[in-house]
């Protein structure tokens, strides 16, 4: 299932989660932890409201936003929610996004997007299996392991060095890394750009170790579970994509390929057959 094929189920879900913070809005308001995924989609929306109503005084009309002000005002505002959260591993194990599959490396189930500020997912990792590298097309991709560790291995381009807002200052997993990154500037997803991958870090993150990504890093990374049994991580997209390049022959690739966005579920429903996916352009 794509993105753009779950419309329905977006709408749906949007009312349902609007609904709960109607009825129970003292738990966007709150600054104790976040028990549940109604409280944290709640939370989340609060932020985007916020961001919203600032964009139409500052004269924005509500559409748009800059990455210096994403940097400076929502990203550690969805970093400090984030942080907050905390599920106990048997609600975990019985979330209905909670979805394993041994033909696949990991599953990608989609838990909530508004369609326009975000998009929440949760990833079960079998063990010993890893994502493609790739890019992230958004203003921001945080991930939270929620059961289990995770190792986020990160790269850059041929030439090029990334900046020091990467995967650093959200998790305090930096100094498990292997090694550093240089600072600079970056840009754009481009499947051109540079024919050799450079790994520059790996860092071990385990259960409540955020970590960030964007494209203006100048970094790309992959996710892998070396342990014994599964792991699960949340994963926040802001805004939403459908579509982010793959480099499928890790560092050896001569060049990236485009990916869709496919999801094993969406809110819950509708598994996918596991022969329905490409595993060459699954990430």
């Amino acid at each position: 299932m794509s993105i753009s094929d779950f419309s329905t189920e977006v709408e749906s879900s949007f009312a349902a989660f609007s609904g709960l913070s109607r009825v129970d809005s003292d738990i966007c308001s709150s600054a104790g932890p976040i028990t549940s995924l109604p409280s944290l989609i709640c939370a989340l929306d609060a932020v985007f409201r916020a961001v919203d109503v600032e964009a139409v005084v500052a004269g924005g009309g509500g559409e748009g936003r800059s990455q210096d002000g994403f940097e400076e005002t929502t990203r550690p505002r969805l970093a400090e929610i984030l942080r907050r959260l905390n599920l106990d591993d048997e609600e975990i194990a019985i979330l209905p996004y909670t979805h394993w599959s041994d033909r696949v490396p990991y599953t990608r189930n989609l838990i909530h997007t508004d369609g326009k500020h975000y998009s929440l997912l949760l990833l079960c990792w079998n063990a010993k299996t890893a994502s493609k590298i790739h890019d992230h097309p958004v203003q921001g991709c945080f991930v939270l392991p929620i059961r289990g560790s995770i190792v986020e291995t990160l790269y850059t381009r041929n030439g090029e060095s990334s900046s020091s807002c990467g995967s650093c200052g959200v998790g305090s997993g930096s100094d498990n890394s292997s090694s550093s990154s240089s600072s600079s500037s970056s840009s754009e997803s481009n499947g051109d750009i540079g024919n050799t991958l450079v790994e520059t870090k790996a860092i071990r993150r385990s259960k409540g170790d955020l970590s960030f990504m964007s494209n203006a890093s100048g970094l790309l990374h992959k996710i892998s579970n070396d342990q014994e049994q599964g792991a699960i991580s949340l994963h926040l997209y802001t805004p939403p994509f459908s579509r982010c390049q793959v480099w499928p022959n890790g560092v050896s690739s001569k060049e990236s390929i485009t990916a869709d966005m496919v999801f094993y579920s969406a809110h819950g429903k509708h598994p996918l057959d596991d022969k329905e996916f490409d595993l060459e352009f699954y990430i």
